[in-house]
């Protein structure tokens, strides 16, 4: 999460960064954007914005992360990660932030 807050300080364009993190199926690239999910949620969701002050300079790498999270795509990827290490202590995170997801899918409010 760090990395890609540095990231989106430096660089307009985060596609490419938010594509690597798309496709790979490893339980800690799903562990980290479960974490993001949830510690980002309700700032998404009631201001539109991401939880870290550092964000607020890079308003356009942030409409790239928030537009990212809602593409039904990535809801699907944690919920196949959960299915995927159901038997694993994360897989509970997994399933929170799928549901988290979906919501900001049926109702945006930002």
């Amino acid at each position: 999460m760090d990395c890609l807050c540095a990231i989106g300080q430096v660089v307009e364009d985060l596609r490419p960064f938010l594509s690597i993190w798309e496709q790979t199926n490893s339980p800690s690239a799903l562990l980290i954007l479960a974490e993001f999910v949830l510690l980002n949620a309700e700032d998404i969701y009631r201001k539109n914005r991401l939880m870290s002050p550092f964000w607020r300079n890079a308003r356009a790498s942030v409409t790239q992360i928030i537009e990212w999270l809602r593409l039904p795509l990535i809801r699907e990827r944690l919920e196949e990660g959960f299915f995927r290490y159901e038997d694993q202590p994360f897989a509970d995170m997994l399933a929170q932030a799928a549901d988290v997801l979906y919501w900001m899918e049926r109702y945006p409010l930002g």
